[in-house]
């Protein structure tokens, strides 16, 4: 009997070992467009929470928006004081916030 690996061997085994490798890489890219992705989410939160507490301190009719890293934030007040924040990106809406001023632009 013969010890050791033939050349078949080693070749199977290192395409399985490149295999694990890529795969492994490509869960590390996943992961760093989730993160960008979440912090930037993180980031538009932030800016609707300053957004809707400046709205409902004080809000008068209306609708405007800002331009900030990743997207747009967005946001109109109807009559009765009610408000609405969004933040866009990409064309489409990702977070959304409802409220009622609390001063009802008095």
């Amino acid at each position: 009997m013969k010890s050791g690996s033939s050349l078949a061997e080693v070749i199977v085994a290192l395409v399985v070992l490149e295999v694990a490798i890529l795969g492994s890489l490509g869960i590390v890219v996943l992961a760093s467009r989730t993160l960008a992705d979440a912090e930037v989410t993180e980031r538009a939160v932030a800016a609707l929470e300053g957004t809707a507490d400046s709205l409902s301190v004080f809000a008068t009719p209306g609708e405007g928006h800002r331009d900030i890293a990743g997207g747009r934030i967005r946001w109109s007040v109807e009559e009765d004081g009610g408000f609405v924040v969004s933040f866009e990106r990409d064309g489409r809406v990702s977070v959304r916030v409802a409220g009622v001023a609390l001063l009802g632009g008095l």
